[in-house]
């Protein structure tokens, strides 16, 4: 009896090997199928991501350009102001032998209002004023208050 089922299990086992494979066939079939319609979506989205990153580098690239670029334009303009700032104080320096020099005038006296000032300066300098110019100043109480110094 071993005999024959030793020899039936050799005439199913072809047919069983036959069957094994195109199961095995199928199952790879049907798992490259599922996996293709899985991935398709995930990788619709990974190529969506990429392009993004893509766009995120290259506007991150854009961005670091233009701020060494503005900090370039900082350091010249930085650089510019000191050279502006030591040449004006150079010029008030060189210019100030040209100032208009009072004396008699006490320091501070350059804090009063223009109008004091401006009557101060042209009663010391013996300036003759119309009669129509002394009229009009005359009422203003800055007029009375101005002497003429050494009065």
């Amino acid at each position: 009896m071993a005999d024959i089922t030793n020899s039936q299990e050799h005439q199913e086992s072809p047919s069983s090997k036959k069957d094994i494979q195109d199961l095995k066939e199928d199952l790879q079939t049907f798992f490259k199928t599922s996996m293709a319609e899985l991935l398709t979506p995930v990788q619709a989205k990974l190529d969506e991501l990429t392009e993004g990153l893509g766009a995120a580098g290259r506007a991150a690239a854009s961005a670091l350009d233009t701020a060494e670029s503005l900090q370039t334009e900082v350091m010249t303009l930085k650089r510019s102001e000191a050279l502006l700032q030591t040449k004006i104080s150079t010029l008030e320096n060189r210019w100030r032998q040209f100032n208009l020099k009072f004396r008699g005038i006490e320091e501070g006296t350059e804090q009063a209002s223009d109008l004091k000032m401006g009557l101060l300066l042209l009663k010391n300098l013996n300036v003759v004023m119309t009669q129509e110019e002394t009229e009009a100043l005359q009422g203003h109480p800055a007029f009375e208050e101005v002497q003429p110094l050494g009065e």
